[in-house]
């Protein structure tokens, strides 16, 4: 599912921008595109925690709400995360691993930057619990987070911020 935005008479979507069926996204700045994320992650927080189930599908959305491409149409450019708390922008991502190790770069980057610039330990209590798959390797250890002002478990650091995000709206 991608949710569209009217502006200027440009279809802007995290995707792709579409004018008489031509891909512009490369001919839109990088500040323009960081703008969207955040509103897009800020806008859609409430509605995405409701409908996520954890399937790839989900998961390659949550992922896509955090990251910006320089040119989408271009497999080989570079990514940057964003963070839709403050704005803040990573350096470019040139990454060439498997979609596994894609989540756990973003996860890291983001979840660095959280940690430092926002304190995220005052917000969300933090459980590691390992993953075993095979019955015999670990594979990922994996952090649940419980915020602190409702309890609410989000499964992974992307959806606490997204939950960050609904507690932010309420105030």
């Amino acid at each position: 599912m991608v949710y569209f935005m009217y502006i200027r008479k440009v279809y802007i979507s995290s995707v792709y921008i579409l004018l008489n069926g031509e891909n512009l996204m490369s001919q839109v700045s990088l500040e323009d595109k960081v703008r969207h994320t955040v509103m897009m992650a800020r806008e859609y927080a409430e509605v995405f925690l409701k409908t996520y189930t954890g399937d790839p599908v989900d998961k390659d959305r949550l992922y896509t709400l955090f990251e910006v491409a320089e040119d989408p149409r271009n497999p080989y450019s570079a990514v940057r995360i964003v963070c839709p708390l403050c704005g803040w922008v990573s350096k470019p991502l040139y990454f060439m691993g498997t979609r596994f190790e894609w989540m756990n770069t973003v996860a890291r980057v983001l979840g660095v930057h959280l940690h430092k610039k926002h304190d995220w330990k005052k917000h969300f209590e933090i459980i590691k619990s390992p993953r075993i798959y095979d019955g015999i390797n670990v594979i990922a250890i994996e952090q649940r987070y419980i915020c602190r002002k409702c309890r609410f478990e989000a499964q992974n650091l992307l959806l606490s911020v997204l939950h960050y995000l609904t507690h932010e709206k309420e105030e």
